[in-house]
């Protein structure tokens, strides 16, 4: 109940904040673009977009999050509240992750149909939202500005995301880029237009499960070390 609590205030400050405007304009312009393309081109051009969306947009709304309530002070009385760090953190990654699901969910209905909107799919969208959203977070917490939060998180999404996309599309031959987490995302997108064995299914699924994992114990003790003990520190 606290964790669902904690989720609906979160769901209004981003409502407050424009951030589903914001959401509803970039899905608009997706869908446009990808109606450019047809075929294979624009199969491939919607899971880019789509891991491109979640990855970068996903990622700086979550840490425009994080900068606008460290501006506004709102961490400096929270954890003197019984909220449970652990219940905080959950809440604000659910309800900073659903924006990016439900836009990427739109996206593939809307340009390829619902038959595209498997299981398969529905995992890796999620995760993949999940993942990047802990990354904002995590890299926001060493962040004043969104500026910063830019320049600081460019090599993360570069490497993360940019080069299983290379590799994807074989532009390069990248091997390393089986153990990063958009290759898991993009398999698990691509099964959305042609069965995947549910070997390959499974080790996406946990190759992107690994990565949430670690990135939320990254998230967890940056946060517990530059938000909560920080703020404990100046009070």
């Amino acid at each position: 109940m606290k964790t669902w609590m904690l989720i609906k205030n979160d769901l209004k400050f981003q409502y407050r904040h424009g951030f589903y405007m914001a959401y509803f304009v970039l899905t608009l312009m997706l869908l446009m673009l990808l109606s450019l393309f047809s075929g294979l081109a624009k199969e491939q051009a919607g899971m880019i977009l789509l891991l491109t969306e979640i990855s970068s947009f996903g990622s700086t709304f979550v840490a425009a999050t994080i900068v606008l309530e460290k501006e506004q002070r709102l961490y400096d009385t929270l954890f003197v509240t019984p909220i449970n760090i652990h219940s905080f953190l959950q809440a604000k990654i659910l309800s900073l992750a659903a924006p990016a699901f439900i836009s990427g969910t739109i996206l593939f209905a809307v340009s390829f149909g619902l038959n595209t909107i498997r299981l398969e799919f529905i995992a890796g969208i999620f995760l993949t939202s999940i993942l990047f959203s802990l990354l904002g977070l995590a890299l926001a917490t060493r962040c004043q500005s969104i500026n910063g939060f830019i320049l600081l998180s460019l090599p993360f999404g570069l490497v993360l995301a940019g080069l299983p996309i290379v590799h994807h599309l074989q532009l390069f031959p990248m091997p390393f880029s089986i153990i990063l987490p958009a290759q898991g995302a993009l398999r698990l997108l691509n099964a959305g237009f042609e069965q995947t064995g549910w070997k390959d299914v499974l080790l996406a699924v946990l190759l992107l499960a690994g990565w949430v994992l670690v990135f939320y114990v990254w998230a967890e003790r940056w946060f517990s070390t530059y938000i909560v003990q920080k703020e404990a520190t100046r009070n």
